[in-house]
């Protein structure tokens, strides 16, 4: 089987490939040539190229001879126009196209668990990101529809894995100092004291998720969350973290709305989100099975192992952001502690269904 996957020495990406190969198949990625983990071995080839330039993107694609991929999975398309451009690149040249999308695109308001069908958050609540991503899927389904491309996407929540960064509840998402910080015994300042319900996926379950789904029709012109089944609260999350270090966890409550009301960013992952995964399991016949703590030790080894590399290296750059990270979060910590010791009723509160058995933890 022939296989194409944008994006091959990403955190998932990487992961796709890597499975891929140890299945057998000819594995071919595209980069732009600044990957953030080392190429795959056994690749049958490594294109270079600005996904971005659709031009760039068909003359790549075109150097490899194939005139049929049996998989293409995009995982960084992240608006329409970066979409466009691969649908013209592959329009009849993929029997099965996947796209990766993002589980922060449901709306708030959304009752639990969230379906596929359940409606998307609004623009202004989105941001760039979203936003990008909500008219990415938009037009893969209209491709499906008017041109019957075989195409899937999967919504995924915070991604575990060789290669990614800890941290998913503000101030701390994807915190590139939260292991500093807690060896240092510095406090975390988390939303609403991580009381969000949530679920996380690990790299390597997505990539066989994909791998077994490839060709099948029923996948076609869909969407499905992938998920693990786990449910667990932020908190838990930083605990888990915390007792593979073996350091103490000191928390201090943000409300909700602070990180709404202020440009720190990443408001929509202050909330509970719970992803319905029936339909991928029924359809596929697969879901993510990786414990959070296995998911979370195997981030960990590889975030350390960086972590050592860096110290014994006079990186400049990194102490740049280092010291700018931590001058961030002190500051907007200062900011919103005025507000940190009152019980109020939060975002959080509006999303939280722990009654329901399906919710108790």
């Amino acid at each position: 089987m022939r296989v194409l996957i944008i994006g091959g020495t990403g955190v998932l990406s990487r992961a796709i490939a890597l499975e891929a190969i140890a299945g057998g198949h000819q594995v071919t990625i595209l980069t732009d040539g600044l990957g953030s983990l080392p190429e795959p071995s056994g690749l049958e080839g490594h294109l270079i190229a600005d996904r971005r330039d659709g031009n760039a993107l068909v003359a790549a694609l075109s150097k490899t001879g194939v005139e049929l991929w049996d998989l293409v999975v995009d995982a960084i398309c992240y608006n329409e126009r970066q979409a466009t451009s691969l649908l013209s690149a592959i329009k009849n040249k993929s029997r099965h196209t996947v796209i990766i999308s993002t589980a922060i695109l449901y709306d708030r308001r959304n009752p639990l668990p969230l379906g596929t069908d359940s409606p998307l958050a609004p623009p202004c609540e989105l941001g760039e990101y979203g936003i990008g991503k909500a008219t990415m899927e938009q037009m893969w389904l209209e491709a499906a529809k008017a041109i019957k491309h075989p195409v899937t996407i999967l919504r995924l929540p915070h991604i575990l894995g060789v290669g990614c960064e800890l941290g998913l509840v503000p101030l701390h998402n994807r915190d590139p100092l939260l292991l500093q910080r807690l060896f240092n015994h510095q406090p975390l300042l988390l939303a609403d004291g991580g009381r969000q319900l949530l679920q996380v996926v690990f790299n390597d379950d997505v990539a066989k998720v994909i791998l077994t789904a490839c060709g099948n029709p029923l996948t076609f012109g869909k969407i499905y969350n992938c998920a693990s089944p786990e449910i667990v609260t932020g908190l838990k999350y930083f605990e888990t973290i915390s007792q593979l270090l073996g350091v103490e966890l000191t928390v201090e409550n943000v409300p909700s709305e602070a990180i709404w009301n202020s440009d720190w960013g990443w408001s929509p992952t202050t909330i509970s989100r719970i992803l319905e995964l029936d339909t991928l399991r029924s359809d596929v016949g697969v879901i993510p099975s990786t414990p959070l703590i296995k998911a979370i030790e195997v981030s960990l080894l590889h975030l350390q192992s960086r972590s050592h590399s860096h110290e014994s290296s006079d990186n400049c750059n990194f102490n740049g952001i280092r010291k700018a990270i931590n001058h961030n979060i002190d500051v907007i910590g200062k900011l919103l502690s005025n507000n940190s010791n009152k019980r109020v009723r939060t975002i959080v509160d509006e999303r939280m269904n722990t009654n329901a058995p399906s919710f108790r933890l």
